[in-house]
C-alpha cells in the first residue's frame, strides 16, 4: 500500500496545480517522478485527485480523535462571563444553549465537555426550567391526590375506549405591539443555563400568567377534542367572551357531532373537560349535558399536566 501524501508533497502539488495551472494528470506525473527517485510508490489516481481538490487531507479541520482537551481555569471563567453576557442580552426572550456560549467565548470543545468541566470546577450551571409554579391551595392539592389515586388504577384502555372524548379550550394571544411581543417571547422560553441561586435574577425569570397578566391586543380561541387517540374536534370560536351560552352551543353542535360520528349512538357519553366555571361547569352547561346524556369525568383543579391537550396537543399546535 502506497504511503499517504506528506505535508511537503501537498505543498508541492498544490503549488503546481494552482500557480502553473497544470492538469491533474500532469501534477500526478510530476509527483510520481519525484517519488520514483526515492523508490516510493504512488497512491491511486482517485485518492490523489481527492487530496488535490481538498476533499481529503484537510489541514484546517479540528482534530476530534483522542482524549478531550482540558479546559483551563481562565477559559472556564471566560465561558461563564460569556454566558452571563448572553443571558443579559437575551433579556429572557430566547434560550441560550452551550453551543451559543462556546461560540461567543471562542472555545472549540463539545458542549458536553464544557458542561462537565464547569461542574468539576465548581460552577453549578445546568439546564434548568424557568421559575414558575402553578398556584394550588391545600384544598386543591388534596383534591388532586384523591382523584389521581383513583385514576392510577384504571387500565390504559379506559382512556381510549371508556372515555369517549377529551376536550379543552385554548386562547391563543396575538401580540399587536412591541411590549406584548416581548412578553410572548419570554413565555416560550423553556429553560436557562444557570446556577441554583440565579433563578430569581433578571433575565432568568419567566413571567407568571397569574401575577403578570397582559393584554396582547388580540386573541384566537379554539375548542379541541381528542377521541380514540386522534384529534377529532377543532372548532374556532367567534369573537367575544367565552361564557355559558357558548358552552351550551358547543355541546349541542360540534361536540355532539363528533361523539356520534366517532362513538355512534350510546346510552351516555363519558367526557373529560377542563375545570371552567364560566363555561363547562356553569348551570346552563350542566343542564344541557344532562339533556344530551353527557357524563363529565371529575378533573382536578390547576392540573394542566394531567390533560393530554395541554402536554400533547397545545405544545404541537
Amino acid at each position: 500500500m502506497a504511503p499517504h501524501l506528506k505535508p511537503d508533497e501537498l505543498d508541492f502539488v498544490h503549488e503546481l496545480y494552482a500557480k502553473k495551472q497544470k492538469k491533474v494528470l500532469d501534477v500526478y506525473e510530476k509527483l510520481k517522478q519525484r517519488r520514483a527517485r526515492r523508490g516510493v510508490a504512488m497512491p491511486h489516481l482517485t485518492a490523489f485527485r481527492k487530496a488535490l481538490k481538498g476533499e481529503t487531507f484537510k489541514r484546517g479541520r479540528v482534530e476530534t480523535r483522542g482524549r478531550k482537551k482540558l479546559l483551563t481555569r481562565k477559559k472556564l471563567q471566560r465561558i461563564n462571563t460569556c454566558r452571563k453576557e448572553l443571558i443579559k442580552k437575551a433579556n429572557g426572550e430566547k434560550e441560550i444553549r452551550w453551543a451559543d456560549v462556546l461560540k461567543a467565548a471562542r472555545v472549540q470543545v463539545h458542549p458536553s465537555t464544557a458542561a462537565r468541566n464547569m461542574q468539576k470546577a465548581g460552577y453549578d450551571i445546568k439546564w434548568r426550567n424557568p421559575r414558575e409554579k402553578p398556584l394550588r391551595t391545600q384544598e386543591a392539592e388534596d383534591e388532586r391526590k384523591e382523584i389521581c389515586s383513583r385514576w392510577r388504577r384504571y387500565p390504559a384502555t379506559y382512556w381510549t375506549d371508556t372515555v369517549h372524548l377529551i376536550i379543552d379550550n385554548k386562547k391563543y394571544p396575538i401580540p399587536t405591539y412591541e411590549r406584548a411581543r416581548r412578553y410572548s417571547k419570554m413565555k416560550k422560553v423553556r429553560g436557562h443555563l444557570r446556577t441554583r441561586g440565579e433563578g430569581l435574577k433578571e433575565g432568568f425569570v419567566k413571567p407568571s400568567t397569574k401575577k403578570h397578566k397582559m393584554n396582547p391586543g388580540a386573541y384566537a380561541s379554539v375548542v379541541a377534542g381528542i377521541a380514540k387517540g386522534k384529534v377529532r374536534l377543532w372548532e374556532y370560536l367567534p369573537k367575544g367572551q367565552w361564557n355559558a351560552e357558548r358552552a351550551v352551543a358547543m355541546y349541542e353542535g360540534p361536540i355532539m357531532k363528533v361523539l356520534r360520528r366517532t362513538q355512534g349512538v350510546k346510552p351516555f357519553y363519558r367526557v373529560i373537560e377542563d375545570n371552567d366555571p364560566s363555561g363547562y361547569k356553569s348551570n346552563l352547561a350542566k343542564e344541557k349535558k344532562k339533556e344530551l346524556k353527557i357524563n363529565a369525568v371529575q378533573f382536578p383543579r390547576y392540573s394542566p399536566d394531567l390533560n393530554p391537550c395541554d402536554y400533547f396537543l397545545w405544545d404541537e399546535a
